[in-house]
């Protein structure tokens, strides 16, 4: 895909990232702004499941993983005639990503109903587990938070409730109708808050985003269905579903509307087929599903398929369903080693195989760069 992060001797890049001051540290990744006015995204090998990284412990080589990840599948989509910042790697666990002006949104699109995902809390057996939704739904989550005045509640990443153009519905104070993550009701507001920074953002900087988003709604809908295309091709090769994912976007120094942020696998979830008959011919796949092409599977005939999908295999619900058992117990150096542990496992039986359908390359190079690490 015109990719490395191996050089011509066969080493990993690792240049340097002196004279980058780092911006940020979320939860999974380090944010540098480099001398020539771009950004290094910096992965780490911690899984965001449970949202706590001292608690999701180290996911070792994860870090290569997504940085990788993500790369490949910009290019892919960028392919497909959708702007993307990035601009290649700087290390094997860096890119090098152009400045953009971040929109506060996620634009999330679901084709599968995953077990545990808020819109199966929102609309509670309308849809069983691992089936596929009559149609993909696409919706819009603000990562600003309100507070709810009925209950004094800060609601995280609400939901926007949106016309059949994309458009928002708003109040008769011209702010976004909101609906809880998870609850699904409609939120009564007026303080916004950043949930990092815990900063008050203004009732007007909120109307005057949402303006900017309705201009670009219809270019933001499209784009989020190209993404979505390109991911669920790039995976159905290799007979994984891709359930459901996320994007954030925003404008570049030209003013063009541009993915931005990362798409890795912390964002995207895939489900993996196992055994199953379709027309009496029996399909068994193993944990990667290497060498088969869903495409072909799925034009027999789908609904075989929406009938076995446990929709189980993402990384952060693998780890939460290994960690729970002690999950009750004080946090003591013998279950931050078993967090490590589990970890581990899910990067090398789920987050790897996963990856590796992203390259023929994928394999050795960072097979290369986990066991020189």
């Amino acid at each position: 895909m015109g990719y490395s992060i191996l050089d011509a001797d066969g080493r990993a890049f690792e240049w340097s990232l002196e004279g980058a001051e780092q911006k940020n540290f979320g939860k999974t990744k380090r944010i540098f702004h480099l001398p020539n006015g771009n950004f290094g995204i910096s992965h780490e090998d911690v899984l965001t499941a449970f949202d706590n990284p001292d608690f999701t412990a180290q996911a070792l080589g994860k870090w290569t993983v997504s940085a990788y990840s993500s790369a490949i599948l910009f290019r892919r989509i960028e392919e497909a005639g959708v702007r993307t910042t990035h601009r290649g790697f700087i290390n094997s666990n860096t890119t090098e990503e152009s400045p953009l002006e971040m929109l506060p949104f996620e634009i999330i699109w679901r084709r599968y109903n995953v077990e545990g995902n808020s819109w199966e809390q929102r609309n509670p057996k309308q849809v069983p587990i691992g089936q596929k939704y009559h149609s993909i739904k696409y919706e819009v989550g603000l990562k600003w938070s309100v507070i709810d005045e009925q209950t004094g509640e800060e609601c995280t990443d609400p939901f926007m409730m949106l016309d059949e153009n994309f458009q928002p519905l708003l109040t008769s104070q011209g702010l976004p109708r909101l609906v809880h993550q998870k609850k699904g009701y409609e939120i009564t507001y007026s303080n916004i808050v950043h949930p990092n920074k815990k900063e008050n953002i203004s009732p007007d900087t909120l109307r005057t985003t949402i303006e900017q988003y309705k201009q670009y709604a219809s270019q933001i809908r499209t784009m989020a269905e190209k993404v979505q295309e390109v991911t669920f091709d790039t995976y159905a090769r290799v007979g994984r579903l891709n359930a459901d994912g996320k994007i954030e976007v925003g404008f570049d120094q030209e003013g063009n509307l541009t993915l931005g942020d990362e798409l890795e696998l912390d964002a995207l979830r895939n489900v993996s087929l196992s055994k199953f008959e379709i027309d009496g011919q029996e399909y068994e796949f193993d944990e990667d599903a290497l060498g088969h092409n869903l495409h072909n599977i799925l034009k027999r005939n789908a609904w075989d398929i929406d009938r076995i999908i446990l929709a189980r295999h993402s990384g952060k619900q693998a780890y939460r369903d290994l960690v729970k058992p002690w999950g009750n117990f004080p946090m003591s150096e013998t279950r931050k080693a078993a967090n490590n542990l589990a970890g581990y496992e899910v990067t090398n039986g789920i987050y790897l195989p996963t990856a590796q359908a992203l390259s023929r390359r994928f394999g050795q190079e960072v097979g290369y760069i986990l066991r020189a690490a």
